[in-house]
């Protein structure tokens, strides 16, 4: 089975437990302007939508590949 993300996942992975050392990691990618204040709130938005329909507070959303 490969995982790989996507617009349409079917795949959800809970990150709540780890939000914050992941923006903390993001954020040391300053020459991809992951330092950008608004960074947060649009990661949160994101994580939040997956979240949803996963079941969870905030998730990161991929997509189930047969073996090929």
């Amino acid at each position: 089975m490969h995982i790989r993300m996507s617009d349409q996942p079917d795949v959800f992975v809970d990150i709540e437990p780890v939000w914050e050392k992941r923006m903390r990691a993001l954020r040391q990618h300053v020459s991809q302007s992951r330092d950008d204040p608004d960074m947060d709130t649009a990661f949160r938005r994101i994580a939040g939508d997956l979240g949803t329909l996963g079941g969870h507070a905030l998730a990161e959303g991929f997509r189930r590949l047969p073996p090929s």
